[in-house]
């Protein structure tokens, strides 16, 4: 569960600042992809986290194609929205946008510049990113930490692979023995 809340509210376009119902462990920040429904700031949800490819719902989603460039844009530009709603509004455009959805683009001169840039010169790395999902409720998507990924409609740690447990272990036994090895024969010389 979540509750939309933050300074933004809804003077930017799909744009949420969150954070749990209670507790405030964590807060995140979203846009959303679906321009069909809606969330009141203040109000509790209750979504489950899904693939980006797999939302919005209802419906069959954007597929890995539209998710793939939101993720290419988040990584690109992304960082560079801070608090300027301008950007932000722009930024939300281009999500609707890449998501397949239906909108009218603002007649701000300033937040069209932003939006095409938004949606050009991308690089190759993609951000990690999935969706809030509710058949009721606009769908979000955000940013997972690195190292986490969506399953069963929660989020998971993804389990380090036995393969890389071993090669790093190999690599500090290595170091380990060069590191003894090394003092041993300084102190032969010495």
């Amino acid at each position: 569960m979540w509750k939309q809340g933050g300074s933004y509210g809804t003077y930017v376009p799909g744009y949420v600042e969150s954070g749990p119902p209670s507790g405030s462990i964590h807060s995140f920040q979203s846009f959303c992809i679906q321009t069909s429904q809606h969330i009141s700031t203040g109000n509790n949800y209750t979504y489950s986290v899904i693939e980006l490819k797999d939302a919005p719902i209802p419906g069959s989603g954007m597929g890995p194609t539209r998710a793939d460039n939101i993720k290419r844009m988040w990584a690109t530009y992304k960082s560079t929205l801070g608090t300027d709603l301008k950007k932000n509004e722009a930024f939300q455009y281009a999500v609707w946008n890449l998501s397949g959805q239906s909108f009218t683009l603002s007649g701000d001169a300033t937040v069209q510049s932003y939006y095409y840039t938004y949606l050009s010169g991308w690089g190759t790395a993609k951000a990690n990113l999935a969706a809030l999902a509710d058949g009721t409720a606009q769908d979000q998507v955000f940013e997972l930490e690195d190292g986490y990924v969506p399953s069963g409609g929660n989020i998971v740690e993804v389990p380090v692979p036995p393969a890389v447990v071993l090669v790093a272990a190999g690599i500090a036994s290595g170091l380990f023995l060069r590191r003894r090895i090394a003092g041993q024969q300084a102190a032969v010389v010495a």
